[in-house]
């Protein structure tokens, strides 16, 4: 079973970055069940008997990651597990806050979480699940250094691929990824956006260097002569150019993915590589058996800076420039700072593992405007705005662990290989640390999975002792006894890889019906019909977008009996599962307006509409200015259903003129005067004089939009 596993692995790190970097439903689906069925595999190859006692038992891997693994694990299954309120408002008193508030102005019953929306922290769950289960389970298959070898050589040439691809793709003009019209301009390869392609690159070069320092050269060193023609001679000698060949094919591996992550552009890819390559070269200074293997990595870099030069890097070194700097780093702080704003409100949980694209619009900066911003261009950031102070410490704590465990083992060995292997997991944390300041490279499937599986490798080498006829494998395993507890245990595990991989599963088809993750690389039919809307949530009924599209689908239908109960249950159903929406709190308040001919309309109805329209201008913040330009419409028509001098209809217009604002200060400046405009005929259709537009207060002013980072993975950088 080890071996079928194993194959399943190198299979998965083959075809991840090959497709886009598994961002797609298509192809991350296609992974994770790859995945969750090797791990079924091993689960079942690791029960047991031991034959002195007699008993049976499951033994797992004890690695340094356990620690990280099970802590987020929990904390994540906390942050979706219901929980008394008055628990929830003391560990988060704004997440009680929005769901309380949902739940009052649908009337309907309400589970109380820590985080808001739970269908994004449960995908995440079953993500974290499989890479943790892939990192376990390569683990134990690394248990010889064929193996590792084999995985490393199976990276390294995926990666070299990806990279002349790339480079191919670019320089001929063709800017295709595969069936996809890319980007063109800077060498991206496999990947939509080139910063995650530049951090796969920097991974396999990480890779690239400590195997070309495992690799033992004594061709050189052996003392043929041109009269020796013993067997035993020529066995070395022969022996002696096969690694020199190995160590020959991982360079040039080495300086093409060098090549790709130079052409790439990507400053914190590049930055990046060379603090990890600087660490490398520091512990490998430090232990003097390998002090000549930094001659290895100049020799790299003399590969890559040259050949870049001929080929020209002129594009990459103008995006190290102050001005093209400035501009690029001012977004991302800017993304940056205003996630510190969503982590002050959920300081201590979070707001929930995957939430981050719907709590964010709130917080939204002006300058944004109109950009849907799905990722923090900080991953350290959006780790403490979805998992708060507890993620962020167990988080450092388990690298901390992993690194410190790692490091001591790596002091003890003698052995050639080990020393050059055990450098891989401390160079990869700072690596990918100091690129994830920037970006995202956490999120995208295909890069933890390298990350894991060079982690796995580091761990492998020093786990792995040569003997003189034979290896020792030294990884330990926990035994757990199959005794209640222990078969409750196992069994727990095996339903909940069978549970991670039937919602999997579930997850692709309701998907195949009604797509709501971004695909650029498929052409999707963006609103389906209720029927095929329906048929998602057949399979998966806890996604809100789905819920919100069938209330859509209703208002297209034409009107007959419960055709407004239909749509407003869809549209309620939405905003419980997702109280972050601002559209969801749109349009239902709008569907409440649609019961005007019911008796209780004025005293039930007309109420949850403007409950409704208040929240949809707050949740909306500075993300689209049309939503508030909606709002202000409604209050506006509000105001016809009071007396003129009265204190409602003052504070009905109040709020037309607020929400008429914010929808100005939104606008670019050179269409401002424009709108005001728009805003001063709506107003006008419904009070034909001065005095009620002046009343209004509005102003042009504001501040002017900008420009920044977002769509699907970031696409635009």
């Amino acid at each position: 079973m080890e071996r079928v596993a194993f194959a399943i692995y190198l299979l998965v790190l083959v075809i991840s970055p090959l497709l886009f970097g598994a961002v797609h439903t298509y192809a991350y689906s296609m992974i994770f069940i790859l995945i969750l069925a090797a791990s079924l595999l091993l689960v079942v190859h690791n029960i047991r008997k031991d034959y002195k006692t007699g008993l049976g038992y499951f033994q797992y891997p004890r690695t340094g990651l356990n620690f990280l693994f099970f802590s987020i694990f929990t904390l994540l299954v906390l942050q979706v597990l219901p929980l008394p309120s008055f628990l929830v408002g003391l560990l988060s008193p704004q997440a009680l806050d929005v769901k309380t508030q949902a739940a009052e102005l649908t009337g309907k019953k309400q589970i109380i979480t820590l985080a808001p929306y739970i269908y994004p922290v449960r995908l995440s769950l079953i993500r974290w699940t499989t890479y943790g289960l892939f990192f376990f389970g390569l683990s134990q298959v690394l248990n010889a250094r064929k193996r590792i070898e084999i995985l490393c050589l199976c990276i390294l040439i995926t990666a070299t691929f990806t990279s002349l691809y790339g480079i191919y793709q670019a320089y001929s003009g063709d800017n295709m990824i595969w069936w996809f019209a890319g980007y063109g301009g800077d060498v991206r390869g496999t990947y939509i956006n080139r910063n995650h392609f530049a951090g796969f690159m920097a991974m396999a070069l990480m890779l690239a260097a400590a195997y070309a320092s495992s690799v033992r050269t004594s061709f050189l060193q052996n003392n043929f002569t041109a009269a020796s023609n013993s067997k035993g001679d020529a066995a070395k000698l022969l022996s002696s150019e096969q690694v020199f060949s190995k160590r020959a094919l991982i360079v040039f591996c080495g300086v093409m993915i060098g090549l790709g992550l130079a052409l790439s552009a990507s400053r914190g890819g590049i930055i990046s590589a060379a603090f990890g390559l600087l660490l490398m070269g520091t512990l490998f200074v430090y232990r003097k058996s390998h002090r000549r293997n930094g001659l290895i990595v100049l020799l790299l870099f003399l590969f890559i800076g040259g050949y870049g030069f001929w080929v020209g890097l002129e594009h990459a070194i103008v995006r190290f420039q102050s001005d093209q700097l400035q501009t690029s780093l001012e977004g991302r702080f800017r993304y940056a700072q205003k996630t510190m704003e969503v982590f002050k409100d959920y300081k201590l949980t979070g707001v929930g593992v995957g939430n981050f694209q719907h709590a964010y619009p709130q917080y939204q900066a002006p300058k944004d405007m109109g950009l849907l911003i799905d990722y923090a261009h900080d991953d350290w950031a959006q780790l403490l705005a979805e998992a708060g102070f507890l993620g962020l410490i167990l988080t450092v704590s388990g690298i901390i662990v992993f690194v410190f465990k790692t490091v001591r083992l790596w002091l003890e060995r003698k052995d050639h290989k080990a020393i050059a292997l055990g450098v891989l997991p401390p160079v990869m944390f700072i690596t990918v640390g100091i690129h994830s300041w920037v970006d995202f490279n956490m999120h995208i499937p295909a890069n933890i999975l390298m990350l894991g599986a060079i982690l796995a490798v580091g761990q492998g080498g020093l786990s792995i002792r040569a003997r003189k006829f034979r290896e020792r494998f030294e990884l330990r395993f926990q035994k757990v006894y199959l005794n209640i507890k222990g078969r409750i245990l196992v069994i727990m595990l095996l339903l909940f890889i069978a549970w991670s991989l039937s919602w999997t599963v579930r997850h692709f088809a309701a998907e195949s019906y009604c797509n709501t993750v971004p695909n650029s690389t498929l052409n999707r039919v963006g609103n389906p019909p209720a029927t095929e809307i329906a048929k998602a949530i057949g399979w998966d009924k806890y996604n809100a977008e789905y819920w919100h599209r069938l209330g859509l689908a209703q208002q297209k239908k034409k009107p007959g009996k419960g055709h407004v109960d239909d749509m407003t249950d869809a549209l309620e159903t939405a905003l419980m599962l997702n109280p972050f929406s601002a559209i969801y709190y749109l349009e239902l308040g709008w569907s409440y307006t649609r019961r005007w001919q019911e008796e209780d309309f004025a005293e039930m109805w007309l109420p949850k509409s403007d409950q409704a329209m208040d929240q949809a201008g707050f949740y909306s913040g500075a993300s689209d200015l049309w939503l508030h330009y909606d709002v202000a419409n409604y209050w506006l028509m509000r105001t016809k259903t009071f007396e003129p001098a009265s204190k409602q209809w003052a504070a009905a217009l109040a709020k037309a003129g607020i929400q008429f604002q914010q929808s100005l200060d939104l606008q670019n400046k050179n269409k401002r005067m424009k709108l005001l405009e728009d805003i001063r005929r709506v107003v006008w259709s419904y009070y034909p004089d001065a005095d009620t537009f002046g009343q209004l207060g509005l102003h042009v002013g504001g501040e002017e939009k900008g420009e920044g980072v977002s769509g699907e993975q970031g696409k635009k950088d």
